[in-house]
């Protein structure tokens, strides 16, 4: 058929139109198709590290990821325009049935792909500085203001940090509106990268972290001094154990300038020596082992350590020490782990190279007491050998290689989840952040959860505590009336066998927290009379080697979903089982962290 003669001019206008329309979208679809490509392949790249050990990265391997990121950025922003629909109207496909939501979904994903890259390639940068600090100067130095520390480079990128803060959060609220079934299965694989990625971030530190707390803690703009507890559960203490010996750190702009251990007695001298007036003793200590007042080698006797680090910066105030800006106990068991990480020490005792693991620490300690007590000439006291094995850790971790001090701060952080490293700061804003992190070894480490905790102390002042074994049993039945009647059993064996100062006469103080607004009912075990008492009582169990005890008491606690079973630092775990009147079977388990029972979804 002939077009007339009139209508060619529209034809040849229409078909330029259209040949121009097919051509834009070939060479967007050419171009979209290149810049994904090009992306997947950074993608790709990029995971393998990601998906590697980070500890293990370089300062040069950041900078090949920076450059990466920088690529990907570029690449995405020519996939965003690539894609992006012309004169608007994307609101017109985006109310497409099917199509819609998935080319919706599809921008979101190159959305959040630009802003990961982007603050990944400032975290890179920021990385590859503060990296290179520590290859030069590690986190220890005698004189660190000659030096740019790997504190002073965060602290100078602190806008910078927050800013990408404010990015992975944004990034989190865009990935919470994909569907992934939306998107092509490539895409879904990057979907679950980006899940991935972030599941390795430490969001709550990286998000709840002040820098401003961050740098008064670890000394920017003053030497920070903390004062370290080492505390021996073999004489177990409420708080864990008795901090026979005792150091001094000082921390300036994020390294390690100094420390020096020593007895606790040097101080506690020191506080007799200055101290205005004495303090009132605790209950338990001025019935069973009475002393010239409350004295500082016995502020931690408190279960909750935030009042025992209080106790312990208060006295500690009066002496003519220098200041010190918190309170760090340690428990023989985080430094064995240490050792385990970083290998055995060798050091010098008596004239004796001894090497000291982390199965050996805490024998190798109290060895010294018994070589003493058997009649051998022993010049270094068990206190002084602390010292002198925990200078030899110290000067390891000064020379250890990176991927050593990343494994042992994740191992100082899960000591810190067990108790085992408490920590109490001077600094309202350091001592929140413990306490959101249950580092702070409270009492009721999460105020609103209901919790049990039992607590022992040796008042018979010898070191049998660790020749002490306990089973604690609980009956829970099922709410009535919105309360649950439950039974608490604590059986305890004297088992030990040997040297009478490990295994003598055993002297056992318990207090037993129950959850806030429950009502003892029942105890066949006379209570203390303790002006202090917690609400399920203060008893005393009196035993000689060999022999056992027991406490049995009854409670009604409000109904809830949850009860948390607390974990006490220093005493040798104990078997915890746990009965519900509606389950036929046993919950068993070593209490060696705290324990969370779920009450609210059947049997456990």
């Amino acid at each position: 058929m002939r077009v007339p003669f009139y209508r060619r001019p529209l034809v040849i206008v229409i078909v330029a139109l259209l040949s121009l329309l097919l051509l834009w979208t070939g060479l967007r679809v050419y171009k979209a198709q290149a810049a994904y490509r090009d992306a997947s392949a950074q993608v790709d790249a990029l995971q393998l590290v990601a998906d590697g050990d980070l500890s293990t990265v370089t300062a040069d391997d950041l900078a090949e990821i920076e450059w990466r990121l920088d690529a990907l950025r570029l690449e995405l922003r020519q996939l965003e325009d690539a894609t992006a629909l012309p004169f608007g109207s994307e609101s017109l496909v985006a109310e497409l049935p099917w199509l819609g939501a998935r080319y919706e979904a599809a921008r979101d994903v190159l959305q959040l792909g630009l802003i990961l890259a982007d603050s990944g390639a400032s975290s890179a940068q920021i990385g590859r500085e503060t990296l290179y600090a520590v290859d030069q100067y590690g986190f220890s130095s005698d004189d660190p203001a000659t030096r740019l520390t790997w504190l002073d480079v965060i602290s100078r990128n602190e806008t910078e940090v927050q800013r990408i803060r404010a990015q992975i959060e944004l990034a989190e609220s865009i990935r919470a509106e994909i569907d992934p079934q939306l998107l092509p299965s490539r895409a879904q694989s990057q979907i679950e990268t980006f899940d991935r990625a972030i599941d390795r971030i430490d969001n709550e530190l990286l998000m709840g972290l002040d820098l401003d707390v961050l740098q008064a803690g670890l000394g920017a703009e003053r030497p920070a001094r903390y004062l370290l507890l080492f505390q021996n559960p073999a004489e177990l203490r409420p708080s864990g154990g008795f901090p026979g010996t005792i150091a001094l750190v000082t921390i300036e702009r994020g390294q390690l300038t100094s420390y020096e251990f020593m007895d606790v007695r040097d101080l506690t001298y020191d506080y007799i020596d200055q101290r205005a007036t004495s303090r009132p003793q605790p209950w338990p200590i001025q019935a069973y082992f009475p002393q010239d007042g409350f004295l500082l080698h016995d502020a931690t006797w408190f279960a909750d350590f935030p009042r025992s680090g209080a106790e312990v910066m208060s006295m500690y105030a009066e002496t003519d020490w220098p200041p010190i800006d918190g309170v760090v106990a340690v428990e023989p068991d985080a430094i064995g782990r240490m050792l385990d990480i970083t290998g055995p020490v060798e050091v010098t005792i008596d004239g004796d190279l001894r090497q000291i693991t982390g199965e050996t620490f805490f024998d190798e300690i109290e060895g010294q007491r018994r070589r003493r007590r058997a009649g051998e000439d022993v010049e270094t006291t068990h206190k002084e050998a602390v010292g002198v094995i925990g200078e030899a850790i110290l000067e390891r971790l000064k020379t250890a290689d990176r991927q050593t001090l990343t494994t042992i701060f994740k191992e100082l952080t899960a000591a810190a989840d067990r108790r085992e490293l408490q920590v109490y700061a001077s600094n309202p804003e350091i001592q929140a952040i413990m306490e959101e992190r249950n580092w702070a070894g409270s009492l009721t480490p999460e105020p609103d959860l209901p919790t049990v905790a039992v607590t022992f102390a040796n008042v018979a002042i010898n070191k049998s505590s660790l020749e002490m074994q306990s089973h604690v049993a609980l009956h829970i039945d099922e709410a009535v009336n919105g309360q649950r009647r439950v039974t608490l059993e604590l059986e305890l064996e004297h088992t030990g066998v040997d040297d009478p100062l490990y295994v003598e006469f055993q002297r056992w103080w318990i207090d037993i927290m129950l959850p806030a607004g429950s009502s003892l009912l029942t105890s066949h075990h006379y209570a203390t009379p303790n002006p202090d008492m917690p609400n399920g009582g203060s008893y005393v169990v009196e035993l000689f080697p060999g022999q056992s005890g027991s406490v049995y008491l009854s409670f009604l606690m409000p109904d809830t979903d949850e009860l948390r079973i607390r974990r006490q630092p220093g005493l040798t775990p104990p078997e915890l089982a746990v009965t519900q009147a509606s389950c036929e079977e046993t919950l068993q388990e070593t209490l060696d962290t705290d324990i969370t029972l779920d009450l609210g979804s059947g049997c456990p």
